[in-house]
């Protein structure tokens, strides 16, 4: 469509828009808009949203500022749809994401949107990245657990039958043989 066939349509003068004009305007009250508050008629880009809301660290990281969830990731919303800015970032900067894997932290600053810190991972690698850096919950921190370091390393010098055992800590023969094996506070 030409200019002159757009300005006779009556229609906003930014293209895929066909809004109605306002009175007396070559745009219509979104654009109007839009271009009063930020100067421009095209909306900003990922990269420009998450350097507005965010600041350089001494450690490197660049901390995205604006709402954090519960775990302390970024969230914003971009396009009209929700995203963990940490993901937004990847998928601006470096790489589309593809489905189902995760963008997981070599920094493990949840609020860190700086390309060179994130890197795509699966589910599998994203525990491993966790457990060989020590940040899984373990131990006591576990709110089911039932028993303590010390008594941990009492069961694995106790001698008796494993059903035993159990029955004096008040767990299963089947965490005790765990227990025994290693499989579980193997950190001890």
């Amino acid at each position: 469509m030409k200019m002159s066939e757009k300005l006779k349509a009556k229609s906003c003068l930014v293209i895929d828009c066909s809004k109605p004009l306002k009175r007396g305007d070559r745009y219509c009250s979104m654009h109007r808009a839009r271009l009063t508050r930020t100067g421009r008629l095209d909306k900003k880009s990922a990269p420009e949203v998450l350097a507005a809301r965010s600041t350089f660290t001494e450690n490197g990281c660049i901390e995205y500022n604006g709402f954090r969830n519960a775990l302390g990731y970024g969230r914003l919303r971009f396009a009209g749809e929700k995203h963990l800015a940490h993901r937004l970032a990847f998928a601006a900067l470096v790489a589309p994401i593809p489905e189902g894997l995760f963008v997981c932290h070599y920094c493990d600053n949840p609020a860190c949107i700086n390309p060179s810190h994130l890197f795509l991972g699966t589910h599998q690698d994203n525990i491993d990245d966790m457990k060989n850096k020590g940040r899984g919950i373990k131990g006591t921190m576990v709110h089911t657990s039932k028993l303590t370091p010390e008594q941990v390393l009492l069961i694995r010098v106790d001698p008796r039958h494993y059903p035993l055992i159990a029955r004096e800590y008040g767990v299963t023969g089947t965490s005790v043989r765990s227990i025994k094996e290693r499989r579980s506070w193997q950190w001890l």
